[in-house]
């Protein structure tokens, strides 16, 4: 049985000293759903349902609903969405496009404001990785482009009708920003994005604990994503990747993590057992398996409190 203590426990290493923190937990086991809330020196707050940044865990819902779209004919993961670019390429990070000059970073949105023109000129004239793994932003914003073109709508419209087929009631694009303020440490900030931006495919949304958690169930509870989890490609990190999901190697733990200038974020989920974790937090966290971020606060609470 997981208790509260045992959560403040692994939790208090990342939120000691941090003011105005605000990490929330959701744990999904077959028997029942846990929501803890955590604050500032590992203090438990009521739980509430504000919005967070998820950053690039919105890569796994443009991931899911491309599967969708692959299970009707519409696409499929060999078509080329630039000239020796193919979907499942961009999909797992192995396009070997470089990342898009950004034109700022610390301040506002760098993102926001780079066209889906900006992006296809980028490419056009920048010569190309290995095509080893190599996570790439820029290259996922192609997903959204060729979405958007294949489709003959807004990539806007476009995630937007596929979150309300998912019904989540607080998952949105964060054109005003999430209801919290993220915080780095050293500045505040709360990311707007243009409809527009090329980018909102690479790390648009603002989610909820809740959403968090029934997002989790449509992964876990059904066959319908099993191609999001399944190994496309193996990797020179500690995980192969799916879809835009991740694959930690000798265990079957599936998993997607966000982090934007003030906000960082994690689901997983063990696809045998059927236990996934959700974790969100106002703070920006760095660093893959780092206990002292959510990604890391998410692998413990799967690998050691869960087992």
């Amino acid at each position: 049985m997981i208790t509260e203590n045992a959560l403040v426990d692994i939790v208090y290493p990342y939120a000691k000293g941090k003011p105005d923190i605000l990490v929330s937990i959701g744990i999904v086991t077959p028997a029942e759903v846990l929501k803890i809330c955590i604050g500032t020196d590992g203090k438990i707050l009521p739980v509430f349902n504000k919005t967070y940044e998820i950053g690039s865990i919105t890569k796994s819902f443009v991931a899911s609903l491309i599967v969708k779209l692959i299970g009707k004919g519409i696409i499929s993961l060999s078509d080329y969405v630039r000239e020796g670019i193919t979907l499942e390429q961009l999909l797992t990070h192995s396009a070997g496009i470089k990342e898009y000059p950004l034109p700022q970073i610390g301040v506002d949105n760098p993102y926001s404001h780079i066209t889906a023109d900006d992006v296809v000129s980028y490419i056009g004239h920048t010569e190309k990785g290995s095509g080893d793994w190599k996570y790439s932003n820029t290259g996922f914003s192609l997903v959204g482009i060729y979405l958007s073109e294949k489709l003959k709508s807004p990539f806007s419209k476009v995630l937007e009708d596929f979150i309300k087929s998912c019904n989540l009631k607080s998952t949105y694009i964060g054109y005003g920003g999430a209801d919290l303020l993220g915080h780095n440490g050293e500045h505040t900030f709360r990311w707007q994005w243009d409809k527009n931006s090329a980018f909102l495919s690479a790390g648009c949304l603002s989610s909820s604990l809740d959403d968090m958690i029934q997002y989790l169930r449509l992964h876990m509870d059904s066959d319908m994503y099993e191609e999001c989890h399944r190994k496309h490609l193996t990797t020179q990190m500690p995980f192969d990747m799916g879809l835009a999901f991740m694959r930690q190697r000798e265990t079957d733990i599936v998993f997607c993590m966000g982090l934007t200038e003030g906000f960082s974020s994690f689901i997983g989920f063990d696809s045998s057992k059927k236990f996934g974790v959700a974790v969100l937090s106002n703070y920006c966290g760095f660093g893959y398996g780092n206990h002292c971020t959510p990604n890391g606060i998410g692998f413990s609470i799967l690998n050691d409190l869960l087992r």
